[in-house]
């Protein structure tokens, strides 16, 4: 087994010595780490995952993990992603969909090198600093949560012949989980939080998460959020409703770092937007900007960090803890991620909305490609991808928006996305 000196951070039976963050295995000291986490999700994804469903793919982790076996036999980036192509190739699945998945897995830059140091890691992770389960690593040990980490342990254990959980055959295992998923269930149907669950019952993280996401709808941002504030490191807690003054009202969540606050947190849903993500006040982020000044008030007098996130974004598939965690480390994130939202409303949609808008075409006057820049007429478009995303008639892209998705359509703003986020779209 290869060892590894000069860590910054060592575990006993799990326990941290030292008061840590969630780090990642770079910022622990070890020599060689997985690229970090995407923090949007791109639509060919989707489109990726809905070619591979009702197959054996089908199974969040195992391309990546097939890939990653490849690449520590061959040796080659090259050949193993080819031979993975492959094996893909009978699902329709393109070079440009593989990449796809690699990236949003975290595996697709990682060389044969560093695939070999990072199996070493975990191996020498799970032998000497941790019991066997990957949510020690995440919850004992506080590494940051990254899907290239899943499966390099999901690997080592296989190299090291180790069972995959806790050995259920034994304590009546499934009983005693069974027991404590219908006391959870009971206290977060109270209204209970995920914390305080956490802090008064024998429940693990991993049970309380588990049953939480069993008896919440998917789509409940507010309940996404508190899982991702739920799954930060041991030193910090959080509250929900919380006002931080008199003159202003509460804070959908409170981030306290030992007992300090540090994140004031609010979610924008459906009361702020449209069914086509547009804000509703003056239809500008910075209108809604502006009727929180008196929380950006309080916050900036407390020296606490406001974060705003917004339905439109989790829609999307922000991770929303990478988010969280970040910020915890540095502040300043905060600001650019609210930067990075007045540009999204003002421009970065179209993007979005350029993709599957069939619909919208129904009560369109107009629509405009970004990529070429002109104004089109709705009856000039006759072909689609996928029969559902439009493609223009001058230049062959899959970039029109229309004016009932909520767009004032000139010439000037067209080439206003395009120079801002100017990038080549498939031809068709």
């Amino acid at each position: 087994m290869r060892d590894f000196h000069n860590l910054s951070l060592k575990c006993i039976k799990g326990q941290p010595i030292n008061d840590v963050v969630c780090r990642t295995l770079a910022e622990i000291g070890f020599p060689a780490d997985a690229p970090p986490e995407p923090q949007e999700t791109n639509s060919g994804y989707c489109k990726f995952w809905k070619k591979l469903s009702d197959t054996k793919y089908y199974v969040c982790g195992r391309i990546e993990t097939e890939y990653i076996e490849l690449l520590l036999k061959t040796k080659s980036r090259e050949e193993s992603f080819s031979i993975m192509l492959d094996r893909l190739s009978f699902y329709d699945i393109t070079s440009y969909d593989l990449t796809i998945d690699l990236k949003y897995g975290c595996v697709f830059d990682i060389t044969a090198e560093d695939a070999e140091t990072l199996l070493d890691e975990f191996i020498y992770i799970i032998k000497v600093l941790l019991p066997s389960q990957l949510s020690d690593i995440y919850y004992s040990f506080d590494i940051e949560p990254n899907p290239a980490y899943a499966v390099f342990y999901e690997i080592a254990v296989k190299r090291l012949g180790l069972e995959r959980y806790t050995n259920i055959s034994q304590n009546n295992y499934h009983q005693f989980v069974s027991h404590v998923q219908d006391g959870i269930k009971e206290r977060i149907l109270r209204g209970e939080t995920l914390y305080s669950i956490y802090r008064n019952t024998c429940a693990t993280k991993e049970i309380i998460k588990k049953t939480f996401l069993e008896i919440t709808d998917t789509q409940n941002n507010i309940g996404r959020i508190e899982v991702a504030l739920f799954s930060l490191s041991k030193k910090y807690s959080y509250k929900p409703n919380i006002s931080l003054s008199e003159d202003v009202s509460t804070f959908d969540f409170v981030v306290y770092e030992n007992g300090i606050p540090v994140i004031a947190i609010d979610y924008w849903g459906e009361e702020y937007f449209n069914l086509e993500g547009n804000p509703y006040i003056n239809e500008t982020y910075d209108d809604m900007i502006e009727l929180e000044q008196d929380k950006d008030k309080v916050c900036y007098n407390k020296n606490i960090t406001h974060l705003q996130i917004d339905l439109r974004e989790l829609d999307k598939g922000m991770c929303v803890g990478s988010l969280i965690r970040n910020i915890l480390k540095n502040p300043s994130v905060a600001e650019r991620h609210r930067i990075e939202r007045r540009e999204y409303f003002s421009f970065a949609r179209a993007t979005d909305d350029c993709e599957f808008n069939r619909t919208s075409f129904e009560t369109a006057t107009i629509c405009g490609c970004f990529e070429c820049c002109n104004l089109i007429s709705p009856k000039d478009i006759v072909e689609w991808d996928y029969e559902e995303t439009a493609i223009c008639p001058v230049c062959g892209n899959c970039s029109i928006i229309t004016d009932s998705q909520g767009y004032n359509l000139t010439e000037e703003f067209l080439k206003k996305i395009n120079i801002m986020y100017s990038y080549s779209l498939p031809v068709k």
